[in-house]
């Protein structure tokens, strides 16, 4: 999933938010999960999230989702999120995090 970083997006520093950033984390662990699932999934918890670079105004933030591990109705979610510079195209490890989703019953 490519996301711009927009200035909606970002604080005073030219920076995207953390929360914005989680928001794009759990859609993507969120649409991983449901494909594998082939239903509807929700988000039991965030296990860990390590931010390590910031994502900057003008950038392009690629967040890639893999369901890491399956159990009998749960499911974690291993998340890449990388930055890239649109000018130079050189491509930064920003931040990793890991989700759990709960498959919900058809009603």
């Amino acid at each position: 999933m490519h996301q711009l970083v927009l200035p909606a997006d970002i604080n005073q520093l030219g920076i995207c938010t953390g929360g914005q950033v989680l928001s794009w984390i759990d859609l993507c662990a969120g649409l991983s999960a449901k494909t594998l699932a082939q239903g509807p999934c929700v988000t039991a918890s965030v296990d860990a999230v390590h931010f390590l670079r910031p994502c900057r105004l003008g950038g392009v933030v690629i967040i890639a989702a893999m369901v890491a591990r399956t159990f009998n109705t749960s499911m974690e979610v291993a998340v890449v999120v990388e930055s890239e510079d649109m000018r130079t195209g050189v491509r930064h490890h920003c931040c990793s995090a890991h989700l759990t989703f709960v498959v919900r019953p058809q009603l």
